[in-house]
């Protein structure tokens, strides 16, 4: 029997293609997230609103669902213990089409990487044990993306709470509480992809059957929760499961955002709202009765 107990797989950031990089920035940020990390000048910047983090890159060619901090060489190892098929991309953008795959995950290379990624604050070099890179795909083609490098490995072993620097992952209160995120995919094999996800070490918190959705998430003091919909999401969705929809609302078109659905109520007495971003990802908020 194939070992399906709970992994912790690292720190989990949602990392969205960006063609329209200061766009889909700037629609974030009215959004309510703010920035905590990143270099814009590189072509990436991690938004942060509480406990959820969303990194926007301009040079990806697909959404990628990233893991950082965790023993990479560990991982991978359960990973293909468990079957799944465990490889990495060359070159610095793992969503290429044109990459070469290559089988097993990737050790961390120091002659490639600036120094303060692998060196203390008095400039020492810390282990690279553990730190690296590698791919596992899921059946619906999403690429789940497992990266560390040295000072993220001291960081997370040291229960950290964020793959960001000083970060707590608590509320702005000066900023929108957009509330609990879980990133929902599209499946069109449901079987298939909560087998994967309950291989990958995820158990069934939520199912609404009458949709096809299911909820799962592995319960670590790190979690990471994923939503499958098979019938009714026409695309992966970022879901929001918040408490003040007005107030977000509000806020959102005082920045000037357009919602495809305003704050809609509903008669079980929840109340939802739907918008998309500049790359066409639909965002969905609901609050409950």
């Amino acid at each position: 029997m194939t070992n399906s107990a709970p992994i912790q797989l690292g720190w989990f950031s949602l990392c969205l293609e960006a063609a329209n990089f200061q766009e889909t920035l700037d629609f974030y940020q009215a959004l309510g997230f703010a920035t905590v990390g990143g270099n814009a000048e590189h072509g990436y910047v991690i938004l942060g609103n509480g406990p959820t983090q969303i990194t926007v890159m301009s040079f990806l060619q697909a959404n990628l669902i990233c893991f950082r901090g965790g023993n990479v060489d560990a991982i991978s190892g359960e990973l293909a213990e468990r079957g799944f098929t465990v490889y990495h991309q060359a070159g610095h953008d793992p969503t290429s089409p044109d990459g070469q795959r290559v089988p097993g995950r990737r050790r961390y290379d120091a002659s490639s990487w600036p120094a303060k990624f692998h060196s203390d604050e008095d400039g020492n070099p810390l282990p690279l044990e553990g730190a690296g890179d590698f791919l596992i795909d899921d059946p619906g083609g999403h690429a789940l993306y497992f990266d560390s490098v040295p000072v993220e490995r001291v960081r997370y072993d040291a229960g950290e709470p964020s793959a960001v620097e000083g970060s707590t992952g608590a509320y702005d209160p000066d900023k929108p509480k957009l509330g609990r995120f879980v990133y929902q995919l599209r499946v069109t094999d449901p079987e298939a992809s909560r087998a994967f996800y309950e291989r990958l070490g995820l158990q069934a918190v939520k199912e609404i059957p009458e949709i096809g959705y299911v909820e799962l998430s592995n319960g670590t003091t790190i979690p990471f929760t994923i939503g499958l919909n098979a019938k009714s999401a026409p695309s992966d969705v970022l879901y929001f499961d918040c408490e003040d929809l007005a107030s977000i609302a509000a806020a959102a078109e005082a920045g000037g955002l357009k919602f495809e659905m305003p704050p809609t109520p509903h008669p079980d007495g929840a109340t939802t709202a739907m918008l998309r971003d500049p790359e066409g990802n639909l965002l969905y908020f609901r609050q409950g009765a």
